[in-house]
């Protein structure tokens, strides 16, 4: 991500569009992921077993 927004103003000359928008896109990417992630951790528990199961769910009941 840095890379593209380092090389934006160099690049102006060559792409008259630049590459601030290859910033917005890659963040863009890059926050989806990391909110999918803590959703998919958040929305599972390790019971005592050690064994994972969907929230609310309780195993061996």
């Amino acid at each position: 991500m840095l890379t593209a927004r380092t090389l934006d103003e160099p690049l102006c000359a060559t792409l008259p569009l630049g590459t601030h928008w290859l910033w917005h896109c890659l963040n863009a990417v890059t926050l989806y992921l990391i909110a999918r992630t803590v959703d998919r951790l958040a929305s599972t528990e390790t019971d005592v077993s050690g064994q994972r199961s969907p929230r609310g769910e309780r195993r061996g009941r």
